[in-house]
């Protein structure tokens, strides 16, 4: 019995037979009583489980509490002598921030390891300025296994190379660094770059050109080479970039390679050359003319350039000036048999008054009908196919004054059919190209071309033919029932399309058209091989043909298909010729003029007017 329950009971003030029990009475030699071990489980053991139980709990808790205590203590021990900053990895490129074009530099990489952990599997990649090149000729990439780079110790590697750019072009040398940290499976990576510019190029390029040039004029002109510097280049080569329209006549000295390249080989200290260049040009006025050369070494197939330039010139309006249209149009497309109706506009665009100005137009082309050539005013040379306009033609042509202008006409026909009678009789166009010069140049425009020239070509689109043809006797299929027609009686006949193409490929090619709802589709083909469809809901009847070659019909068979329908007559047909389908169609893309090309037929009736066996009677139902 504890203390406290003690001093309850030996002080209790109530009567003894008020209190809710009677203390014990202790007799000397009484046996202590026996206490059954139901009452002891109930009392004494409950006790003992709470007791136990408080126990464990503190027990596990103070357990717990240790191993938290100590993986903390582990992390902590942990990041303090085994955690990475990748911050803490340095890569470093070091070299000059200016440079002449060609200089050999050399670039020094640091990669530093600053953080508290070793790393492992360290790659370094290098790579060299664009258009340089390296002392080893490896190519513009360096790898590099550095293996381990251990805390708090660096590695440094020196790249060299010669590096070209023109006057301000910023050179750019870059560097990654790519390892594994001790400990950690992850990959990391760490980047640099360095730049440098080039101040000097000691290799100079110099066109000499026309600040403005007059579009179909020949032009000549230069370029110098120079090598400013104290050092010897080897192996040179010099690249030109004609822009477009030019076209190169000659050189001197000829070109090494096709018409644009050069093989200069040495170019020692102050030394330089001249390469001098003929040709055309061509372009619409104030269009600019860029040329571009560069010099430099060819190194495995790869040219790497040490010095460019790039000069442009300007198509101006010549002194005379001239332009011509085709039915209105610069870029005219004609069919076969068509007049092609041509206008020729000439101008004096410059102060000084022109005498004996002359204008010719040479016309060139298979598909031309010379015999048609009118004329208003001028001459026709039958031999090279020009017609000649001059002072004689034109009283202004003979002092052509400063803003005068005026215009010349003449019309010449397309033939028909055109001469297609081999498989490259296709694609015909008619070109012509007009020119106005003088025979009296004035002494103020020595210098300078006076006349110009005008080209325009004129496409003729192809000729599409379909024919669309019904039978009942002499027909690829053979049909049934009774001729003429007769009311509920069944009678099949076959439709026939033949499709033709003269001069230009087609593409995308088909023919079509609809039955009537009276009508039946009976499925017979010939050939059964053809993609020939028909649409039960829209009565439509589609051959894809697809594409269909020039000369199709004339150099090489026609395209043709056949297929059968059915007629059972009604009553409010007799006496009537009866439509057995209606007008086709036929469609394709003309592959030369990039345009669609249709041809259509008629309506077919019973009469089959392409069936000699079949007469306009026969073709009327009866009863």
């Amino acid at each position: 019995m504890e203390l406290k329950n003690l001093k309850k009971k030996l002080y209790n003030k109530k009567p003894l037979e008020q209190r809710d029990y009677y203390p014990e009475k202790f007799i000397p030699g009484k046996e202590p009583e026996e206490i059954k071990l139901e009452e002891w489980e109930k009392t004494g053991n409950q006790n003992i489980f709470k007791k136990t139980k408080r126990k464990i709990f503190w027990s596990i808790f103070a357990v717990l509490f240790a191993l938290v205590v100590l993986a903390a203590a582990g992390v902590f021990f942990y990041q303090f002598y085994f955690s990475f900053d990748k911050s803490q990895v340095k890569i470093l490129i070091s070299g000059p921030l200016n440079a002449l074009s060609g200089d050999e530099i050399t670039y020094t990489v640091k990669c530093e390891n600053q953080s508290k952990v070793n790393l492992t599997n360290a790659k370094l990649y290098f790579w060299f300025p664009e258009n340089s090149l390296p002392s080893d000729e490896n190519g513009d990439l360096r790898i590099i296994d550095l293996q381990d780079i251990p805390k708090n110790s660096q590695k440094q590697l020196e790249f060299k190379a010669k590096i070209f750019g023109s006057k301000g072009e910023k050179k750019i040398a870059k560097a990654k660094l790519i390892y594994k940290p001790l400990h950690i499976s992850s990959l990391f990576e760490n980047e640099s770059e360095f730049e440098t510019s080039i101040i000097e190029v000691p290799l100079i390029l110099d066109f000499d050109l026309p600040e403005k040039l007059v579009s179909g004029q020949e032009i000549r002109f230069s370029l110098e080479y120079i090598n400013q510097s104290q050092a010897s280049f080897d192996s040179l080569k010099i690249k030109i970039v004609y822009p477009s329209g030019f076209h190169f006549k000659s050189s001197a000295p000829l070109p090494s390679e096709g018409d644009n390249i050069w093989r200069i080989g040495d170019l020692n200290a102050n030394e330089s050359g001249k390469i001098f260049i003929q040709g055309t040009i061509k372009g619409n006025i104030d269009e600019p003319k860029p040329f571009q050369a560069r010099i430099g070494e060819e190194k495995e197939e790869k040219f790497i350039v040490y010095s460019q330039t790039t000069e442009s010139s300007r198509i101006s309006s010549p002194p005379l000036s001239i332009k011509q249209f085709a039915n209105n149009k610069v870029e005219y497309v004609a069919e076969e048999g068509e007049i092609l109706d041509y206008r020729i506009e000439y101008k004096n665009t410059c102060d000084v008054g022109i005498k004996n100005v002359i204008i010719t137009c040479e016309l060139k082309g298979k598909a031309l009908d010379f015999s048609s050539l009118k004329l208003e005013k001028g001459s026709f040379s039958e031999q090279t196919h020009t017609i000649t306009w001059g002072p004689s033609d034109i009283s202004d042509l003979e002092l052509l004054a400063p803003g005068k202008s005026g215009e010349v006409k003449f019309s010449i026909k397309v033939k028909k059919p055109l001469p297609v009678f081999s498989y490259n009789d296709k694609n015909f166009k008619v070109v012509s190209i007009v020119k106005i010069d003088t025979l009296s140049p004035p002494l103020v425009l020595s210098d300078i071309q006076i006349g110009s020239e005008n080209e325009i070509i004129t496409r003729i689109k192809t000729k599409l033919v379909l024919e669309a043809k019904g039978y009942f006797r002499n027909s690829l299929i053979s049909n049934n029932g009774p001729i003429p027609p007769r009311v509920g009686e069944k009678t099949t006949y076959t439709i026939v399309w033949q499709v033709l193409n003269s001069s230009n490929d087609l593409t995308e090619t088909k023919v079509e058209a609809k039955l009537p709802s009276y009508i039946n589709w009976t499925g017979n083909l010939e050939p059964d091989n053809q993609d020939i469809r028909y649409d039960p809901i829209t009565r439509k009847v589609t051959w894809y043909i697809g594409y269909l070659p020039a000369g199709t019909g004339i150099i090489t068979p026609v395209r043709q298909v056949a297929f059968q329908i059915g007629l059972i007559p009604s009553l409010y047909q007799v006496g009537d010729l009866v439509k057995l389908i209606e007008e086709s169609k036929a469609v394709g893309k003309d592959y030369f003029v990039n345009e669609k090309i249709q041809a259509k037929d008629k309506e077919i009736y019973t009469d089959l007017p392409d069936d000699d066996t079949i007469s306009r009677r026969d073709g009327k139902v009866v009863r």
